[in-house]
């Protein structure tokens, strides 16, 4: 029974959690829409200001303002002179893969004109490519390669990659192996540079060399799950205080409706009404806003840390497994005829 009350608390929790994150990004929306809008005088302001440098032959001072522009407001004629101040900066590369986006999207928004601007530039472009291609003669398995830190899959090796010119790294990992890097030069182009990815060593025991890939954060999901439900909480106490302060203002102006007897004016009654129905609200939204307040503190302070993991997972080889890692603590806020309540509790 202790059981089932607990999970059923859990989902309470739960889902005051989530209806309160809905509130809280309702009221957000006016202040979305008002940075939008400020986002898109600025792309506007940049994009003028980068075509007036572009026009006067300051390609350097040009090509940073299209960029910040198309990164604060995504548009088709911002990508396609970008693309053009890049291949005039000899960023080709750049330039290419900027052309190749903006072809794709003039032919889905059906602008022929862009389209064919796009494919004319594309060819243009193709004859001063500087390309890469990476070889990977002794794939082993779950073996993972990298150019400049984005992953290129089996069906890229071997094809000429697209590049600006100067210095690229090259890396290739995968499981219980070492990891490899090199990095080499491409030429202003027509030019075409090769690589060749060795087949990677087995890794050594106690070389410190990672099996695969990034080491995870075990408790960065419970810490951001924290952070959003103690955020919930505090935006829950604010409402509760608003609407505490809504009482006694009501509850003050009924005073005025009635006498020493309680006897009072309709609109007396009505506010007497409105204040005690604002007071449950603000009692609902204090212990709502307190629980789910707490509640992120303690996923917080909880969430285990990386090292700690490491070392839990080494302890297990030697040691019992601590019966604080299966260790719960929930807290429910729970409104009654007369207020609010909060249940907290530990479980293990």
């Amino acid at each position: 029974m202790a059981r089932g009350r607990m999970r059923s608390s859990s989902w309470i929790a739960s889902a005051a959690g989530v209806a309160g994150a809905a509130a809280l990004a309702t009221l957000l929306g006016a202040a979305s829409a008002s940075a939008q809008s400020s986002d898109s005088a600025l792309a506007e302001a940049l994009f003028r200001n980068g075509k007036e440098l572009m026009d006067a032959g300051k390609i350097d001072e040009a090509c940073p303002k299209f960029e910040e522009s198309y990164r604060l407001v995504a548009k088709l004629g911002t990508l396609l002179n970008m693309a053009t101040c890049h291949g005039k900066q000899g960023r080709t590369g750049s330039a290419w893969d900027e052309l190749t986006r903006a072809a794709t999207l003039a032919k889905q928004s059906g602008e022929t004109e862009r389209l064919e601007y796009a494919r004319s530039e594309l060819d243009r472009l193709d004859k001063r490519l500087s390309r890469l291609v990476v070889h990977v003669p002794t794939p082993v398995d779950g073996i993972e390669v990298r150019v400049d830190g984005k992953p290129i899959g089996r069906p890229v090796w071997g094809t000429p990659i697209p590049l600006d010119p100067g210095d690229h790294v090259i890396e290739a990992r995968a499981p219980g192996r070492e990891s490899w890097k090199q990095s080499t030069k491409i030429p202003v182009g027509p030019a075409a540079s090769s690589v060749d990815v060795p087949e990677l060593a087995v890794a050594r025991q106690g070389s410190g060399q990672p099996a695969a890939g990034p080491e995870q954060d075990p408790g960065s999901a419970q810490r951001i799950a924290g952070a959003v439900i103690g955020g919930v909480g505090i935006a829950g106490l604010g409402v509760g205080l608003g609407f505490g302060i809504n009482t006694f203002v009501k509850q003050g102006a009924s005073n005025d409706e009635c006498d020493a007897n309680d006897l009072c004016t309709q609109q007396g009654v009505d506010l007497r009404h409105a204040a005690k129905t604002s007071a449950l609200v603000a009692d609902v939204g204090v212990g709502a806003g307190l629980g789910l307040t707490a509640l992120g503190i303690i996923l917080l302070l909880t969430a285990p840390r990386a090292d700690e993991a490491g070392e839990a997972s080494a302890d297990r080889t030697t040691a019992e497994p601590s019966r604080s890692a299966s260790r719960t603590w929930w807290i429910v806020p729970a409104p009654s005829q007369n207020g609010a309540h909060l249940w907290a509790g530990v479980s293990w």
